[in-house]
């Protein structure tokens, strides 16, 4: 799948557009930053789940619902040995 990543000033408040090349009108996604754009197609590319709210609604946008569903979710880990106090 091959994706670019566009500069659309006129869009102020989420200027970077990330887009699905020969996808549909609607797979494509708007974003605030380049590295967010980056990021979510690194995310894209390696077959990624995405924890953060932005990037996932962006990559449901950009994926059909069949290569959403196939992502790697990969359980957090969380430290269970720490100290309270």
């Amino acid at each position: 799948m091959e994706l670019t990543i566009k500069h659309k000033p006129k869009c102020s408040d989420r200027p970077w557009l990330l887009v699905r090349v020969g996808g549909e009108y609607e797979q494509h996604a708007h974003l605030k930053s380049k590295r967010d754009a980056i990021r979510v197609r690194n995310l894209i590319d390696a077959g990624k789940y995405p924890y953060c709210r932005e990037y996932k609604i962006a990559m449901q946008r950009i994926l059909t619902e069949e290569e959403f569903k196939k992502l790697d979710k990969k359980l957090r880990y969380f430290n269970s040995n720490k100290k309270r106090g």
